[in-house]
């Protein structure tokens, strides 16, 4: 009787030890993701950083000298043509910077929610799978379904 007891106890334990461990992976795999995530946003701020200046620098600078050089000369082409050039260039560099800056936090960033959502979800799948299941599924059936997605 009293191995019996030993032999529970030791069961509990090493489960208790296995969903600890199981739980640090997970963690682990999350602040990956999120470091990961991080880093792009970085870029992405760096970016909107610089499409910030140039709209908020730049461009009112360019269109006071394009003004001023347009009441100059009083509507004359050579100069205040040149200018209105160079401000279409900048708004070019602006939309550019823009668009990039937009492609990477679509493309790239992952919010902390869905990081969270998909290691629960993965993890949930896992657990029907292979601790849950019946025993009739294979190793391999059950491998291709969680790479599958379903």
């Amino acid at each position: 009787m009293g191995s019996q007891r030993e032999s529970w106890q030791e069961t509990f334990r090493g489960l208790g030890e296995s969903l600890i461990g199981v739980l640090q992976a997970e963690l682990a795999v999350v602040v990956e993701t999120w470091k990961r995530s991080g880093k792009e946003l970085g870029k992405v701020a760096a970016l909107v950083a610089a499409a910030a200046y140039l709209g908020l620098i730049c461009l009112p600078s360019l269109l006071i000298v394009v003004l001023l050089a347009g009441l100059y000369e009083g509507l004359g082409w050579p100069l205040w043509g040149s200018a209105l050039t160079v401000v279409g260039v900048v708004l070019a560099v602006i939309g550019g910077l823009a668009w990039i800056a937009l492609h990477l936090m679509k493309n790239r960033f992952e919010s902390p929610v869905t990081t969270v959502q998909n290691q629960v979800s993965d993890h949930r799948a896992w657990w029907s799978e292979r601790i849950l299941s019946d025993g009739k599924s294979t190793e391999g059936e059950a491998d291709e379904t969680l790479e599958s997605g379903d």
